[in-house]
């Protein structure tokens, strides 16, 4: 497992012809014509997320990766990656798909299929994917204070440390000083 990123083929096009030594990153979709292990925190809150998982036991370099989710309750999503350094990646919400409300009882493709982006990977290995579910979007103050501490960054990525203390303690002062509740869960994405 490498490093994730997020690559914005409209406005980094340039970037994207180097290799790069990233593993699920999000790409553009031309237009057309025509199981889990579950982070329990918040109790009232925490059975929200019923499934997140890959469409796909395994993908191949390249191939677009969907994700499938389904909530008890109205949510709102992030997503991101974790390498095998520890750097998390953000690739939901992303350049192409802001926060929005997820319904209740209904199952979603991430992304779908009139989105803007793709998620795909670049190299051979396994992944995981972390769904957070939020009865209220985060601030963007928030999210920016955990994921954009480098501006020379291509992608929204938190440090190895960073990522620890998230999901283990700035979530639940986030909840608390936000007034949210918030349900995580992780599956791992095979690349071969």
């Amino acid at each position: 497992m490498k490093n994730l990123t997020l690559c914005l083929l409209l406005s980094l096009a340039p970037l994207l012809a180097q290799e790069s030594p990233k593993e699920i990153i999000v790409v553009p979709v031309v237009p057309t014509v025509e199981q889990n292990s579950t982070i329990q925190v918040s109790d009232g809150y925490a059975d929200t997320i019923i499934y997140a998982k890959a469409v796909n036991e395994s993908y191949k370099i390249d191939e677009p990766i969907t994700i499938l989710a389904k909530f008890k309750r109205d949510a709102y999503i992030y997503l991101w990656t974790v390498a095998k350094s520890g750097k998390g990646y953000l690739i939901l919400p992303n350049n192409f798909a802001k926060v929005e409300q997820y319904k209740a009882q209904k199952e979603y493709t991430i992304p779908n299929k009139e989105g803007l982006y793709q998620f795909v990977s670049d190299a051979k290995g396994t992944e995981e994917v972390y769904l957070l579910a939020t009865s209220k979007p985060i601030s963007v103050a928030r999210i920016s204070a955990i994921f954009y501490k480098d501006p020379s960054a291509v992608m929204p990525e938190a440090s190895a440390k960073d990522m620890e203390v998230f999901a283990s303690k700035d979530i639940k002062v986030i909840a608390k000083e936000e007034e949210l509740e918030y349900d995580i869960e992780w599956f791992k994405v095979s690349v071969e």
